[in-house]
């Protein structure tokens, strides 16, 4: 039926449609103004009043309609006359290239198909993604050429596309996010080298000096694996001797720019965004995330206990973290109220001895650093068993300005760029409490 209308059928359609729009019901909304609509009145010859209805019916898919009818009708014009230009834009526009694994999938989904018959598109597409991590790094490297090869094609016909046509040109990306080097290095080449900034990222750095020209991002995922099978005792290790290449570092930097006038000095300061921070003592515990020897603390809820003892239970068999997490809750949420009930007894249990040992633990701190760990610990203060009152009564001697300061990097954009997965020194743990972290390669 729509061969047969015309643009000026349409718009005689419209212009008819808006004259038999009362003036009251202008401002009423589409679905309400259109059945105060006379159909018999807005026909005109050869059409009829059931034909015109089902044109607009079928014209009104391609338009929202939140709106009033009277607007409608104006769009509809306006669409009719003018064609929107960005049609044309968008048809002659780039298409952005597919991944790698989305071309494996392309090359294989008929073979796949016949193969699995019975199975959706959802279904072959989990299927590929997972074959395609299980090739051989030869064969993806095919698939990875072919990607880049497309990614550099794709940025000419960008830019050729972006000349003729009114739009911003592509940004460029950078290739890695390793640390920037200092303003100041070619200047100040004796400047000591920045420290990793905790455990995980000098456990990282560690593994990544066997690879040789290869993209790190392949391996993250297998650091990470290995970072989760050390024991608690290796990464207090990792983050013990990361504290004490910070602290090396601290005095080396310090020494460094005791040797600079006062001029360039506070040029250099000002370049690498050095501040003078105060710097723990080498007793002081609080320059790691979790004090050493800290107690760690139980899950609060019952259903993180139960999910606990599952995700070791099937830690061979379901070696997806993610899968073996949600296997767990299903489990959770299928257990009687009775056996929860017993989880939640477990964890009140599991929350005294965690009191218990924390008490101990912080009754052998001395009277700084029972005072530090009091103020950076809110949410734990409630399982200390005392007040802040208790701990006034100690005086504290505060060491001079001169005494405890040191300079020390505190640019933020350093500190992330250092490695791209810094925040995973806690990996293992994070399991354990059930955040779930995927790792993109």
């Amino acid at each position: 039926m729509e061969c047969d209308w015309t643009t000026q059928n349409l718009q005689k359609l419209f212009a008819s449609l808006k004259a038999n729009i009362p003036a009251e019901e202008e401002a009423f909304i589409y679905t309400k103004g259109l059945k105060q609509v006379d159909w018999e009145n807005v026909a005109f010859p050869p059409f009829s009043a059931e034909q015109c209805r089902e044109m607009w019916t079928c014209f009104m898919q391609k338009m929202r309609k939140i709106r009033s009818l009277k607007e409608i009708v104006e769009e509809a014009e306006g669409l009719v006359s003018t064609p929107n230009p960005n049609d044309t834009i968008q048809s002659q526009c780039p298409k952005i290239p597919l991944p790698p694994n989305a071309l494996y999938l392309e090359a294989n989904l008929e073979k796949f198909r016949r193969k699995h018959p019975e199975r959706d598109t959802q279904s072959l597409l989990e299927l590929s993604s997972k074959k395609f991590n299980n090739l051989p790094e030869e064969e993806k490297a095919k698939f990875e050429e072919k990607h880049i090869l497309e990614c550099v094609e794709y940025k000419k016909k960008m830019e050729l596309f972006c000349q003729n046509y009114v739009c911003p040109a592509p940004q460029k990306k950078s290739q890695s996010r390793k640390r920037a080097p200092l303003a100041s290095d070619k200047k100040h080449p004796d400047v000591p080298p920045k420290p990793p900034t905790n455990g995980y990222v000098l456990f990282c750095k560690e593994q990544s000096s066997s690879v040789k020209n290869v993209a790190k991002s392949r391996y993250i995922k297998e650091w990470a694996r290995l970072w989760r099978d050390l024991s608690q005792k290796q990464k207090m290790e990792y983050a013990e001797r990361c504290r004490e290449l910070n602290e090396e570092y601290n005095i080396k930097m310090s020494a460094y720019l005791e040797r600079l006038d006062e001029e360039e000095r506070q040029l250099f300061i000002k370049e690498n965004k050095i501040s003078a921070n105060r710097r723990k003592k080498p007793g002081g515990l609080g320059a790691l995330k979790r004090w050493l020897a800290e107690p760690k603390m139980p899950a609060l809820c019952g259903n993180s206990i139960f999910c606990q003892e599952q995700m070791a239970l099937l830690k061979e068999d379901i070696p997806d973290l993610n899968e073996r997490f949600c296997k767990a809750m299903k489990t959770w949420n299928s257990l009687s109220n009775e056996k929860k009930a017993d989880y939640q007894r477990k964890k009140k249990k599991k929350i005294q001895q965690y009191s218990e040992e924390l008490q101990n633990w912080f009754s052998a701190l001395t009277p700084r650093q029972k005072r530090e760990y009091w103020m950076s610990n809110r949410y734990k203060r409630k399982y200390l068993g005392t007040n802040e009152a208790s701990l006034n009564k100690v005086p504290l001697c505060e060491p001079s300005d001169s005494e405890d300061e040191d300079i020390v990097i505190s640019s933020s954009e350093e500190e992330e760029n250092t490695l791209t997965f810094g925040e995973e020194e806690d990996y293992g743990e994070e399991e354990e409490n059930f955040e779930i972290h995927m790792f993109e390669v």
